[in-house]
């Protein structure tokens, strides 16, 4: 029994908070641990229900969101996720937000310290039922817990500290010096690729792989490791908006005041806005903030961003080498830069800034499916499945078909956390908690011989036997049967 999740963005909330006289301002993003308990409760029946023979449980990155924490910004001038190579000061940085991430909620018995634990007592063959811990049907020696790292917890495998850490907060045996997580897991039986899936995408990966006419298993090393354009996006905008709001007004001036702390809620959900090409509307459309009222507040915020961009060597680096792409929207970014051109204006044009934004983070690229059908262990039948991420957008679709290999399907494993969906028009906005996650039985697990009642229709999105297709033919065995279910879903529970 395989089991893949990814991106929980567990992250550090606690910079983000104004708390001085217990009124707390600073909207919670991470999901409780309600939903990972009940997770390790299902997983304990259905590897009953289905006799599974053995756990895998991979953990397909941006399981930690270390980019998106306020403490980059304390002290000021201190390292950054894109300084290469990694020094002794960032992955200290690096170390300090995760211990902030494990530690979260540590007394309160339903925040992020309790969530991580539900990983690392499956990994001791145990899970809670009714508050009570219980043996796991198989016990710890046929359980394993695996750990890819992804884009916004990339520096996970900066150091053998840093890893050893990891490892014990996921229940992960210790490794040997210079032992890295791996990029990739295939696993033979059931036939499945797994990876985070910002391989997929430029903005998020060090380098362009949209050309590859075969996507290789294994991609260079190097290019997990170096920093990604995404990187200072979510670190010097996403993070950097609520640390550079509080800077301009004052913790004082937003306690004492309703639109304020309303802007300042928007400002922490940023980056779980959907789509992205949406975000100034979504801090500029609070029904309970005069739109001219929220740009008045927000303009002086983004001119200090500007500020603070406009000699960043990364980020002309970074638009350099995205300027190939051909688009306006790059070259006019650029121009913008290079002149200070914010420096001329009494105040920012926000049409402008709606306009760049639109094209820049709006842009579309190549679906990842299109980039499932190129992968060489798709093409030659080795992986039926290519288990990935990094979207938030949790979807089943065919990459491939044909007599020689069978069907073959890219699984997208969604996200666990909030998500700000928008309206049509791009003017209304709610809030959802998702989570997903894809259960593949081995070819001796879940047959129906085994299994008489079947799973209950209202709950799975998804539940796929995949046979071996065509005939059998001489010298050649017939492809191994597996199943796979897939189970997403949104709600409004889990808390506020």
């Amino acid at each position: 029994m395989l089991v893949v999740i990814s991106d929980l963005h567990l992250e550090e909330e606690e910079s983000v908070v104004i708390d001085p006289t217990g009124k707390r301002v600073g909207r919670r993003r991470n999901l409780p641990a309600k939903p990972f308990i009940d997770f390790a409760a299902r997983l304990a029946h259905d590897a009953d229900h289905n006799r599974a023979n053995r756990l895998d449980l991979v953990l397909a990155g941006d399981i930690f969101d270390i980019h998106r924490s306020g403490l980059w910004f304390k002290p000021a001038g201190g390292p950054m996720p894109w300084d290469a190579p990694v020094s002794p000061a960032l992955g200290a940085k690096v170390l300090a937000i995760l211990n902030a991430i494990e530690s979260q909620d540590q007394h309160e018995g339903d925040g992020v310290h309790d969530a991580l634990a539900v990983f690392s007592r499956l990994a001791r063959g145990k899970y809670l039922k009714g508050g009570e811990e219980v043996d796991f049907p198989l016990g710890p020696a046929k359980i394993r817990i695996h750990y890819l790292t992804g884009n916004h917890d990339r520096l996970c495998n900066a150091t053998d500290e840093i890893r050893a850490r990891v490892r014990e907060i996921l229940g992960i045996p210790p490794a040997g010096p210079g032992e890295r997580f791996p990029n990739q897991i295939l696993f033979d039986d059931p036939p499945v690729l797994i990876r985070h899936g910002h391989e997929y995408e430029f903005t998020n990966f060090s380098v362009d792989n949209s050309k590859l006419k075969e996507i290789p298993l294994q991609l260079p090393q190097a290019d997990y490791d170096a920093p990604a354009f995404g990187d200072l996006v979510t670190v010097q905008i996403a993070s950097r908006l609520p640390a550079a709001f509080r800077e301009h007004h004052g913790d004082a001036a937003i306690l004492a005041s309703g639109p304020l702390q309303h802007i300042y809620d928007r400002l922490i959900e940023f980056d779980d806005v959907r789509p992205q090409s949406a975000l100034i509307e979504f801090v500029l459309n609070d029904p309970d903030v005069p739109r001219a009222q929220a740009w008045d507040a927000v303009e002086p915020v983004l001119r200090k961003i500007l500020n603070e961009l406009g000699g960043n060597a990364f980020l002309r680096k970074s638009l350099k080498a995205r300027d190939k792409w051909g688009l306006d929207a790059i070259d006019l970014v650029q121009a913008i830069l290079g002149t200070r051109a914010w420096e001329l204006t009494r105040k920012l044009p926000l049409k402008g800034i709606e306009a760049v934004i639109r094209q820049v983070r709006g842009g579309v690229e190549k679906p990842p499916v299109d980039y499932a059908a190129r992968e060489k262990v798709i093409r030659d039948g080795t992986a039926r499945l290519l288990i990935a991420g990094h979207t938030h957008n949790p979807t089943v679709e065919l990459a491939a078909s044909d007599a020689t290999h069978g069907e073959r399907y890219y699984v997208d494993t969604g996200t666990w956390r909030n998500r700000v969906p928008s309206t049509p028009d791009g003017k209304g906005f709610g809030h959802l908690k998702a989570l997903t996650y894809v259960e593949v039985y081995r070819s001796d697990e879940d047959q129906p011989s085994k299994v008489d009642d079947p799973r209950s229709a209202t709950t799975s999105a998804s539940d796929t036997a995949v046979p071996g297709a065509g005939s059998t033919v001489e010298g050649q065995s017939q492809h191994q049967r597996f199943s796979f279910d897939y189970w997403s879903g949104v709600t409004q529970r889990f808390g506020p």
